[in-house]
């Protein structure tokens, strides 16, 4: 029998689980996974492996780090996951609106009959 503190894995799932409002009976039913480990985990029993973890984050409805109590970084949490489409716009795309070709090593037609 391990000997953890409040802050394993298992016991940030309990604790999102109750503030989801659900018994442990009911997190394990939309689990793929038993209640007995779901049980187990919590308890600080069982260690909780990562599919285990991504599952329950998906089952309540939160982020995977949540539960494995990593922290992002600040200088990463502003930083924007999505491409400026302007960029790739005015990149891509002549003044016409038309496809351009990008690298000036490609020829202007491709040969059929390969």
């Amino acid at each position: 029998m391990s000997t953890l503190d409040d802050n394993h894995t298992g016991a940030r799932i309990k604790e999102q689980r109750r503030l989801a409002r659900l018994t442990q009976r009911q997190l394990a039913d939309r689990l793929p996974f038993s209640y007995a480990l779901l049980n187990s985990v919590e308890c600080g029993l069982r260690p909780a492996t990562a599919d285990f973890v991504a599952a329950c984050a998906k089952a309540l409805n939160i982020d995977v780090t949540v539960l494995t109590g990593q922290r992002v970084p600040a200088a990463l949490s502003a930083f924007r996951l999505r491409p400026d489409r302007s960029r790739i716009r005015s990149h891509a795309y002549g003044p016409e609106g038309r496809m351009r070709h990008v690298r000036s090593d490609l020829p202007d037609r491709v040969p059929t009959g390969c």
